[in-house]
């Protein structure tokens, strides 16, 4: 008997649109196969009775559409071949195979379907619509046919345990809509195939990508706003066809160590990398206008290049970029600046680089000209009189014992360049005067580190010169 109650929970019918309620008696079934036809009111019965429904096997039906209204959804029509709005949402099913006839899912078809472990999506489906796989948080994998041409907005929005999302070869996907895999933290792989175009805004804000590797997408043209903010990516690759990124796309990626913008951008809108862990700077070739805060509290890069076609830096640009000890601007025409470009930052201890016929222009402009300015000088000149003698070795010693200089002595005084100002300086100092023909040009580059001895440490060093 136990057996028999048991294969009485599974149920295999063919029904005609709009009569499953008349063929399953059982309301408590666990599995449930259907042939036939079925519209919305066969769904709908299914999503309010069918409360232990575990496999749902949809395969062999056919989906007809109806002109008639229906105030549960607002809907006025549903359409044929598509899986109507929200047609399963809330089921606590496990298992789904959709129609092999299916073209679409309809807007949070599948929402809410939190014990969902596996779907099996047609080779016929050409979209998934918004919500559509919402708050699914058992699904852990999502391979789309090669037919599915869009992912709409929000479709797999908080699916927190799905780890992969790929799609099968030859595949003809060319959007994957706003919020598309938004708040997927578990997702660390993405593979979005040859075809697309756009990555939404927001699509993938939150999810788990580490690498992310989008150099042979190369239909790829935009990345909307703040579309990767927020994750623990470390390495970004764009595509050279990408020609616009937008703000906030990579928003604090406090692990992104490496980005390679793909060159053919203009613009990098604002907030576009603020808050990032870059060790090293992108190329910036081509861009003309860095918008504000996008360089905001990257706080680990030292060096900085701007290229000749930079015209603006907007509001806070590179505010908080604590880090930065040289920055070089290649462009001839001082470009314009927006409030408070380097708030925070130190100015007069970077080293600003630019063209030597353009040198005034930065000297006399705001903002720029509060940075320390490249020069050249005898290497050895501390105190930059144009010879080098004794007065450099005592200039050298007094800074050793405390001696308060300018930003420009201190960068003279690391004659060895070694990043340390002490008794290797003097020698160096020595090694030139015995042997005049030493002298070299040095190029200011970065403020040494200036090393800082304690008194008796530099009482030392003077008494071992003076011996």
């Amino acid at each position: 008997m136990a057996v028999a109650a048991i294969t009485a929970r599974a149920l295999d019918v063919t029904t005609a649109a709009g009569t499953l309620s008349t063929l399953v008696g059982d309301t408590h079934i666990t599995e449930l196969t259907v042939s036939g036809t079925m519209d919305y009111r066969d769904f709908h019965f299914i999503a309010d009775n069918l409360k232990q429904l575990q496999t749902l096997d949809l395969t062999n039906v056919t989906i007809e559409g109806s002109n008639r209204g229906d105030r549960r959804y607002w809907q006025d029509a549903y359409v044929a071949d598509e899986l109507p709005v929200g047609a399963l949402s809330g089921l606590n099913v496990t298992f789904v195979k959709l129609p092999s006839s299916l073209h679409s899912i309809g807007e949070a078809a599948l929402a809410g379907c939190r014990f969902l472990v596996d779907v099996t999506l047609p080779s016929s489906l050409d979209s998934i619509g918004e919500y559509a796989f919402a708050g699914c948080t058992a699904l852990t994998s999502v391979t789309l046919p090669a037919s599915v041409r869009v992912v709409a907005a929000g479709a797999f929005v908080h699916c927190t345990a799905l780890t992969r999302f790929e799609v099968a070869p030859s595949s003809r996907l060319i959007r994957l809509d706003a919020t598309a895999l938004m708040d997927c933290p578990s997702l660390t792989t993405v593979a979005l195939g040859p075809a697309i175009q756009v990555i939404g805004e927001q699509a993938l804000l939150g999810a788990g990508v580490e690498h992310l590797d989008l150099t042979a997408n190369t239909s790829l043209t935009e990345i909307g706003d703040w579309a990767l903010a927020m994750s623990p990516l470390s390495e970004v690759s764009l595509p050279l066809s990408v020609t616009k990124v937008g703000q906030g796309a990579f928003f604090y990626n406090t692990g992104l160590h490496v980005i390679r913008l793909g060159g053919h951008l203009d613009s990098l809108n604002d907030y576009l990398l603020a808050g990032t862990g870059l060790q090293t700077a992108p190329d910036l070739t081509g861009v003309s206008r860095i918008g504000n805060y996008v360089f905001y509290n990257v706080d680990s890069l030292t060096t900085v290049a701007l290229p000749a076609s930079v015209a603006w830096l907007g509001d806070y640009a590179m505010a908080g970029m604590i880090g930065m000890a040289s920055l070089t601007s290649n462009a001839e025409e001082v470009p314009e600046l927006g409030e408070n470009v380097w708030a925070g930052v130190n100015q007069k201890q970077v080293l600003l680089v630019v063209p030597d016929a353009s040198r005034e222009a930065y000297q006399s402009t705001e903002q720029w000209m509060e940075f320390l300015f490249d020069t050249s000088w005898l290497r050895g000149d501390v105190n930059n009189d144009g010879e080098v003698n004794i007065a450099d070795v005592n200039t050298l010693i007094d800074i050793i014992l405390g001696g308060r200089f300018d930003d420009a002595t201190m960068m003279r005084a690391d004659v060895n360049e070694d990043g340390e100002i002490g008794i290797g300086d003097i020698n160096a100092v020595m090694d030139i005067i015995l042997n005049p023909n030493s002298y070299t040009p040095a190029m200011l580059r970065a403020r040494p580190t200036g090393k800082v001895y304690s008194r008796q440490q530099a009482t030392q060093v003077a008494q071992n010169e003076h011996d």
